[in-house]
Formats: C-alpha cells, structure tokens, sequence
C-alpha cells in the first residue's frame, strides 16, 4: 500500500471506532496518524526498514504495528474485524451531508435501523426530529443529503477522477510508439464528478499501449479488452477506458468521447442533414442565422 492508501484505512478506521462508540481520544489518534501519512514526503517502506517511523510524534507502538501490516500485507485483520462489527451500509450513510457518525450511531443505537432505505423511511416519518441533537431542520437535510447521494450513486469527484487520470496518462506517455494522450468525458469537460476516467490515445501499434493500461498497478480488474478499447477497475473506485486511434483520427475521436450523449446525438443529426457549423460557429445555430441562409 502507497501512503494515500494507508492514510485511507486509518481514517476508516477512525470512522468505525467513533461507530461503534469507542473512546474519542482513540479515535482521533487514527485521525490525526491518517493525516500524518498522508503528508509524509519520505517512503513508508523506507521508514519502516530505517525503524524510523515509530520516531514521528503521533505515530505510536500500535499504529507503527498497524502501518508496517498495511504496507507489507497491502491488508490489516484489526481493519476487517471492526467492519465485521457494523452494518455495511452504515458507512454510506457517512456520505450524506451533516451525518456524522455521533449521528449516524445515534439513529442506530437508538431506531434499531442499519441500510439506506431504512433511515430514508424513519426521516419521512419524523422519527430522526425528536432524537437529541437532531429536530426538524435536520431531518430535512438528511432527507436531501439521501436523495443527493442517490443521484450520485456510482460517480466520483472530479479530483478522485483527475488524480486518477494523470497517473494512467503519465504511465502511457512513457510508452515508445505513443503520440497523442489526452482525457476525455465528462472530467474534461470541467464536471463535478464523473463515472469513470476516459482516455483516447494515438499508436500505429495499439498493443504496448493496452498492456502498459492494462498492467497499471491501480488497476484491480480488466473489464474489457479488444484490439483498440480497454476497460479496467481502479482501486480508487471509477472505471476507467482507453481507445487508442490512428492519430489521422485524433481529433474528431476526442470529440466525440469527450461531448455528452446529447451533444452527439445533435452532431449526428447535423452531419447527416450536411448543416454542420463552421469552424468557430456554435453548434446551435440562432433562428436567425438559419433564415439567413
């Protein structure tokens, strides 16, 4: 494990305890050694070799313990069995804005509920107002943060997705026979967030291309693979794909991979009635542009 990744579990860990009601001054141990992680400039596993890592204040015996099992295991039992001890879809309920977990073990301990659909039921039905700490105002901001997570559901934020993405263009970029390498969708054209990471290249050989992809260490599945597309799974969350064209094809590949559906749609139309706008023109045209002609 890299040190974001460590950081990562000790922050969830830090999540499960305050869950599962443990000590605050525990909890934020994990808290602050997540921080420390992930502001470290020096290699974990360099620090771990040295013995130097027990030497960082706020990095104590346990957590040297714990750190030196993530890196080297790329896992922690101590990690698994806390999950083991709360609902899984407890965590999801973290993601809604203003639940923490005080909160969110409040409404568990207390209404004896675990999943999504169970707190969205109790919040219709008033019960998360008369709990302490809570009222009316809170329900509804909890009743929004559900719905908001729904609408999400499966998309990554734009940092999640540019982090990921200048990753696998540097990686490609190192391949002999590259020439273009560019990100497309959503993420390109500026969105919050994204389903996945998409990326359109150039090689008169596709393969090195698709295996230097496909071989990425964050990579943890290959969806799919044919002579010109790849799709894997990152350990980040998102997918991400590759299209690797002939660089004649550059261009207009990275246009249409980067425009939404219905930009397309109405590009396509455009190309086959013979309307399409000239360069620098919008797409759409004004009404009166069109009696014009």
């Amino acid at each position: 494990m890299d040190r974001a990744e460590v950081a990562d579990a000790l922050e969830e860990i830090g999540l499960l305890l305050e869950l599962l009601g443990e000590n605050p001054f525990k909890t934020r141990a994990y808290a602050n050694a997540a921080r420390i992680v992930r502001g470290l400039d020096a290699s974990l596993t360099d620090l771990i070799a040295r013995k130097e890592l027990g030497a960082i204040k706020g990095i104590g015996p346990a957590l040297v313990d714990k750190i030196t099992t993530l890196v080297t295991t790329g896992s922690l039992p101590y990690l698994d069995e806390l999950k083991k001890q709360l609902p899984a879809e407890m965590l999801e309920w973290l993601k809604i804005p203003g639940l923490g977990p005080k909160k969110a073990r409040a409404i568990h301990v207390t209404l004896g509920i675990s999943t999504l659909a169970e707190l969205a039921q109790a919040a219709q039905d008033g019960k998360l107002r008369d709990l302490p700490g809570f009222g009316e105002t809170t329900e509804k901001k909890i009743l929004a943060g559900i719905a908001r997570v729904g609408e999400n559901a499966g998309r990554f934020l734009r940092p999640v997705i540019l982090e990921e993405a200048d990753r696998l263009l540097a990686r490609l970029r190192s391949v002999k026979g590259l020439g273009e390498a560019q990100l497309a969708g959503s993420a390109r054209r500026g969105a919050e967030t994204s389903k996945d990471v998409d990326l359109v290249t150039t090689a008169a050989d596709a393969e090195p291309v698709m295996e230097a992809f496909a071989a990425d260490p964050g990579v943890v599945e290959v969806v799919e693979r044919g002579p010109t597309k790849c799709s894997v799974r990152l350990k980040a969350g998102p997918n991400a794909d590759l299209r690797v064209v002939l660089p004649a094809s550059f261009p207009f590949a990275l246009m249409y991979f980067t425009g939404s559906k219905a930009h397309n749609v109405v590009l396509r139309g455009q190309g086959r009635s013979g309307h399409l706008p000239r360069a620098g023109a919008p797409l759409h045209p004004s009404r009166a542009a069109r009696r014009r002609r």
